[in-house]
């Protein structure tokens, strides 16, 4: 039953990247993902699908949680540098 816990993990990386500014979005997001994939090897998961909660976490947290061009440096008429 270890699928509430990463589940709860995404969520609580998603609450925390909705609440930072929106410059510190895309570190905060790689930080949830990165603690979790280090964390991932140490929890028990059934053979075979230990990679699971890592991409949960990438694409919930981090595909999700920022959108793209978040942070984008913006050029000398407001629009993002390209």
């Amino acid at each position: 039953m270890v699928g509430p816990l990463w589940y709860l993990w995404a969520l609580a990386g998603a609450v925390l990247v909705a609440r930072v500014r929106e410059s510190l979005r895309r570190p905060v997001a790689l930080g949830a993902v990165g603690l979790g994939a280090m964390v991932a090897p140490l929890v028990t998961a059934p053979g075979g699908m230990a990679w699971l909660p890592v991409v949960l976490l990438l694409k919930l947290v981090l595909a999700h949680g920022v959108p793209e061009g978040a942070a984008a440096p913006a050029g000398p008429r407001g629009r993002p540098l390209r």
